[in-house]
């Protein structure tokens, strides 16, 4: 593509495009980070195709939409840790976790503590 005449072009309609849906998607995902569960309802709310709307995701955000997803919400706990008094299950359902174990192992993952800890070095 890149070497005939029109193959510059056309990269950089694709490039165009792929700017174009993706921050509306994001914009999308941002509005209720806490809500959305399933990939497939993504695909569906953003009209695009799963696979569709995870090549794009990678290639502009260098992530999957779902871990992108999942980093939102673990940084909206360390918020609602830092600045509010509920207790940490509280905290993991408002971030949008369904369970709080898994909160726990995401947040230690991503952050080298527990969130209990988190909140102590506030």
């Amino acid at each position: 593509i890149g070497k005939q005449p029109h193959g510059k072009a056309l990269l950089q309609m694709l490039a165009y495009n792929t700017r174009q849906v993706l921050p509306s998607v994001v914009q999308t995902l941002g509005t209720a980070v806490t809500a959305w569960q399933e990939l497939d309802e993504i695909a569906r709310k953003t009209y695009l195709s799963k696979a569709t709307l995870k090549r794009r995701f990678k290639t502009v955000y260098h992530t999957s939409p779902m871990n992108w997803i999942w980093q939102k919400r673990l940084e909206l706990a360390c918020f609602l840790l830092r600045t509010s008094g509920q207790p940490i299950a509280t905290v993991a359902y408002t971030a949008g976790f369904e369970n709080v174990p898994h909160f726990y192992r995401m947040f230690k993952n991503n952050y080298g503590v527990t969130p209990a800890q988190w909140r102590m070095t506030a």
